[in-house]
């Protein structure tokens, strides 16, 4: 049995090829079959394994995907968004840059400075 890319199979249907997986892997079924057998890839059977042999078989099952609702950032690098006006606002005509830094004056001028 061969599995679609495991970022297209639901969590509930990854835990159960998990939990095969691991109870093949008790049988002493070699990991080359286990993988033809349920689709997993061999770091996945050793990772669900390990779990099992840490914590039990509910320790076998995965959490859920992806960034929970409401984690992203209401305005994305603010700071960045500033940094330009800031710089174009300057009025010194000579660039502060510290030693290794990167300083960028509107979208024709890039000053490095070695030292």
């Amino acid at each position: 049995m061969h599995t679609p890319n495991g970022k297209r199979i639901s969590t509930a249907e990854l835990n159960r090829l998990r939990l095969q997986a691991v109870a093949l892997r008790l049988r002493k079924v070699p990991l080359k079959q286990i993988t033809l057998q349920t689709g997993l890839t061999p770091p996945t059977i050793l990772s669900a394994y390990t779990c099992f042999l840490t914590g039990g078989w509910s320790a076998v099952h995965t959490g859920a995907r992806g960034r929970p609702p409401g984690s992203r950032r209401a305005q994305p690098y603010p700071d960045l968004r500033a940094a330009p006006r800031a710089m174009m606002a300057s009025k010194s005509s000579v660039p502060v840059v510290a030693p290794g830094e990167i300083e960028v004056r509107g979208s024709v001028q890039l000053t490095y400075r070695l030292q």
